[in-house]
């Protein structure tokens, strides 16, 4: 297995595509397992079977990359991904960020969920109660109170 910790954020586009080539290539050849941390939603996708999304530390969401940057759940990888300009001017984008506020102390950290003070969504239960990470739909894990609920109604219908 390798753990690579933003392996290419530093190089310029011409070796960052070499490098990541190597890894494929690492990958196929060896079988190799690949846990890939990074900010670059763009690499992420390239290169991932699953993502994990954190935040505070803890996974917020997890599951195949395509449901996860697709039709994300939780309310932090919707800011993530829309914080990542699309380059088609069709594209209606927003132009403020979808996520504000500053990221809690870690030494007071926030009762219940720690994203609810920058969620759009929170609710009496986000700031009392931390959400486990459940199985919202099948193979993808969110940890969110309102996502969680929000599935489920959806479901019924």
């Amino acid at each position: 297995m390798l753990l690579l910790d933003e392996p290419v954020s530093a190089l310029d586009v011409s070796v960052r595509a070499e490098v990541m080539n190597l890894l494929a290539h690492l990958r196929a050849e060896l079988g190799l397992a690949q846990v890939f941390i990074s900010h670059d939603m763009g690499m992420v996708r390239q290169i991932s079977d699953r993502v994990a999304v954190m935040y505070f530390g803890r996974i917020v969401e997890e599951g195949g990359w395509r449901d996860v940057l697709a039709d994300p759940l939780h309310p932090y990888t919707v800011g993530l991904r829309a914080a990542v300009p699309v380059p088609d001017p069709t594209i209606d984008q927003p132009l403020t960020p979808t996520v504000v506020g500053e990221v809690p102390d870690p030494v007071r950290p926030p009762t219940g969920c720690p994203f609810h003070p920058r969620c759009p969504h929170a609710e009496d239960v986000c700031r009392a109660d931390l959400p486990p990470l459940d199985e919202v739909r099948p193979g993808h894990r969110a940890a969110c109170h309102v996502a969680a609920r929000t599935e489920r109604s959806e479901a019924v219908r």
